[in-house]
């Protein structure tokens, strides 16, 4: 509970708020956290209200309508199409939309994901030959591609026009292909950049039903899906294919993910991004991480309640596997920096001899939430290791590998996660040059987590109200975090744990008004806190329905003692 505090309003200019405010009708409170968001007046209506005039026309992507004409010549003339995508969510959302629109159109389409484990990510000349070889005319990528410079030559070479779509940053030389679908193309003037690979192939669905509205009403939930697990930021267009996806899923869910919905045990009417985030996206994600993403794809596609339910308990278990590995891997590595010497380093890297490489990623980030350092783990193989890294803010990961060039075969990735390929006998040189790297770039600040704090709180005003009025932010993600506040000044009339001694609940008081907080997972503070003590407090503003009557409710995430004197 020692973390940094970023009092993110006091950057804020009240006449910002006071615009906003009066262009959107909200309250003080609210038009603070639209300010700190940096939504502008005249855009903060249609934030809070997200909604089909937040999307922007397709045919502004560089591209789209080569790419419109070439796939509507090829359901015409019949020629056979196959849709690459990547194994993680985005890539599988995307594939299944596409598909979906194919088989609508009675078109032979396949579909190829690489093997996460054999083949690795994107285009490979294997694949591109084998689909060639199999009859393919029309090859169109998603979420992959914008760096398969030979192998679009080697798809030409093959007699396959390539359409690509993808989101991901474009190199200095872009592949030579029929079309190259990519909002970040520096000759591309669409407005929003930030699409997730779904959202670009979505925009292509649009075109070519030549229908917005229909797209949204067909394929929006699961585009929405993708957006949410592929960490986007949820601004602007982002939020309204979110928001939009959203509403569909909760009214008229498909029945492929009705289906992970029962499993996973939501609630539809009550369905929200952090229920995608935390309970959906890891069960279709598990399916690339331990084997075939073919059951995920089905699952989106099926019409068929029974085989939907099959494929879900079938992704279920795979995700509950995938956790059992993960836990295990996770204290293997525990094991190993208890035993060695992390305490002054900034970057920990760990190898291990047949890590899972679909999990090792994930528990990276588990290390790094844990310790605040830059984590990577290496599956090692005989003489080679392949790595996954998660950095903290501060310390860009790419950025970093790039300084370590010389010690790597292959690496790629972003600022805050990356991945490698490397001999394992530079793995303790890896070591030393990434820490000798984050002890050049890293500030004294940078080595202590922060928390960014948006506003404060009074808790005289009606909590109850104000908590509702703030769910109009939602859906929560990616560069709309939930708001977090700053209770200052306030009495502990209260302090008291679980049975089990494993939460902590207390009972906030201040000029006549009280509301209650918890803290879940954070019991042993009660040791140091008193009845009586006058604290500052961090958290989210909360509806409690446990009892069956709305409270409001404050989920701790950091608290302060004023010490007397």
């Amino acid at each position: 509970m020692n973390k940094r505090w970023n009092l993110l309003y006091k950057e804020i200019d009240p006449k910002t708020v006071a615009a906003i405010q009066g262009e959107a009708a909200v309250s003080p409170l609210l038009a603070l956290l639209l300010a700190v968001r940096s939504v502008p007046a005249e855009e903060a209506a249609d934030y809070m209200h997200a909604g089909m005039r937040c999307l922007n026309d397709p045919f502004l992507l560089r591209d789209m309508h080569k790419a419109v004409d070439r796939i509507r010549a090829a359901i015409r003339n019949k020629e056979k199409i196959t849709v690459y995508g990547d194994y993680d969510v985005d890539g599988i959302s995307s594939v299944a939309m596409l598909l979906s629109y194919f088989r609508s159109q009675q078109v032979a389409c396949d579909f190829y994901i690489p093997d996460r484990e054999t083949e690795g990510y994107g285009l490979n000349i294997n694949a591109v030959e084998k689909i060639a070889a199999d009859g393919t005319t029309l090859l169109i990528t998603v979420d992959t591609g914008i760096t398969a410079v030979s192998e679009a030559e080697v798809a030409a070479k093959c007699g396959m026009d390539l359409i690509i779509t993808d989101h991901h940053s474009v190199g200095d030389v872009l592949p030579h292909a029929f079309a190259v679908i990519n909002p970040k193309r520096s000759d591309c003037e669409y407005p929003f950049k930030a699409l997730a690979g779904a959202g670009v192939a979505f925009k292509l669905l649009c075109a070519l039903l030549g229908d917005t509205k229909r797209a949204v009403t067909e394929y929006c939930d699961i585009a929405a899906l993708a957006t949410i697990a592929d960490v986007v930021p949820l601004c602007s267009e982002n939020r309204a294919i979110t928001a939009l996806g959203l509403r569909k899923m909760r009214k008229m869910p498909s029945v492929g993910l009705s289906a992970l919905f029962e499993v996973a045990g939501i609630e539809v009417k009550d369905l929200n991004s952090y229920q995608i985030s935390f309970g959906i996206a890891p069960r279709l994600n598990a399916a690339g991480r331990m084997g075939s993403c073919l059951p995920a794809v089905q699952l989106l596609l099926t019409d068929s309640k029974e085989e939907a339910r099959c494929i879900a308990e079938e992704l279920d278990a795979q995700n509950t596997a995938r956790k059992t590995l993960g836990d295990t891997i996770y204290e293997e590595a525990l094991a190993k920096i208890e035993a060695g010497a992390f305490e002054n380093k900034q970057v920990i890297v760990l190898a291990h001899e047949g890590w899972h490489h679909g999990i090792i990623g994930i528990t990276a980030s588990r290390i790094t939430e844990q310790f605040y350092k830059t984590t990577f783990l290496i599956s090692t193989d005989g003489k080679t290791g392949k790595g996954s890294g998660r950095s903290v803010p501060g310390l860009n990961l790419f950025d970093a590998l790039c300084a370590a060039d010389a010690l790597l075969d292959r690496y790629g990735g972003h600022a805050l996660a990356a991945g490698l390929t490397m001999n394992t006998e530079n793995i303790d040189a890896l070591s030393d040059a990434l820490n000798a790297y984050a002890d050049r770039v890293l500030s004294a600040e940078d080595r202590v987590p922060s928390l960014d704090i948006d506003a404060p709180l009074d808790i005289s005003l009606p909590l109850l109200q104000t908590a509702q009025q703030i769910e109009n932010l939602e859906p929560y993600g990616a560069g709309n975090p939930k708001p977090v506040f700053l209770l200052s000044g306030v009495t502990l009339s209260s302090v008291r744990t679980s049975k089990d001694e494993k939460h902590l609940f207390l009972r906030l008081f201040k000029n006549g008004s009280a509301v209650d907080c918890v803290a879940f997972g954070k019991g042993k503070l009660a040791e140091a806190l008193s009845r009586g003590d006058t604290v500052d407090v961090v958290g989210e503003l909360h509806i409690n329905t446990y009892s069956g009557t709305p409270q409001p409710q404050i989920i701790l995430q950091d608290i302060r003692v004023r010490r007397q004197g």
